[in-house]
């Protein structure tokens, strides 16, 4: 048996919502009516995606997750989700890319 889709009006995590593929996920999700809660490294750094989904309101949240690698660094994070959205990053793979 499939697990139930999360409906619109269900929240959604998406990870690192301030970079590219993450904010337009989390654009496309609350203009279908999902609340997303995004994460951030930095809480400085959520200016510009906070300001881009102000006109949603209360239906986008962001929270800081400073270390991602910390066990349980994402539970506060988890709770009350109906669906999570993990776009990881790897900065020695990026770094690589970028070199080739």
């Amino acid at each position: 048996m499939s697990p139930a889709p999360a409906l619109p009006g269900s929240l959604v995590l998406v990870t690192g919502v301030n970079g590219h593929v993450a904010s337009l996920i989390s654009y496309t999700l609350l203009s279908n009516g999902y609340r997303v809660r995004g994460t951030v490294r930095a809480i400085q750094r959520a200016a510009v995606v906070k300001e881009s989904f102000a006109a949603f309101k209360d239906r986008f949240e962001v929270v800081e997750v400073p270390d991602i690698s910390k066990k349980d660094a994402f539970r506060s994070a988890m709770e009350s989700l109906s669906c999570p959205f993990n776009l990881p990053t790897d900065k020695v793979l990026r770094a690589s890319i970028i070199q080739v």
